[in-house]
């Protein structure tokens, strides 16, 4: 018998519930892994909001600098903290913005 993970909604914000339902599943050769998108994982890191985070969501932006439309679309679904650290990752990165 499996057991189905459900995420405790009680001990997490609704953002996170959100990407508890939302991550892709991969599965082979008896594996069964979650992923989020990029997008999903610029917002976990901003929530998580550590100096390597911040590191991490540059250079996840050198990849893929499409993922800023995303992100921006569901950064008001975070605290506070998360969009001052967004504009401030961003404004390191193009000073002109």
């Amino acid at each position: 018998m499996r057991a189905t993970l459900q995420p405790a909604t009680a001990l997490c914000s609704p953002f996170e519930a959100r990407l508890w339902v939302a991550r892709e599943r991969h599965g082979g050769d008896g594996l069964d892994l979650a992923s989020g998108s990029d997008p999903d994982l610029i917002l976990l890191k901003l929530y998580a909001g550590g100096p390597q985070d911040a590191w991490d969501i540059d250079q996840l932006l050198d990849v893929d600098p499409s993922v800023v439309t995303d992100v921006e679309a569901t950064l008001g679904s975070l605290p506070e903290e998360c969009t001052l650290l967004w504009r401030r990752i961003r404004a390191q990165r193009d000073p002109s913005s």
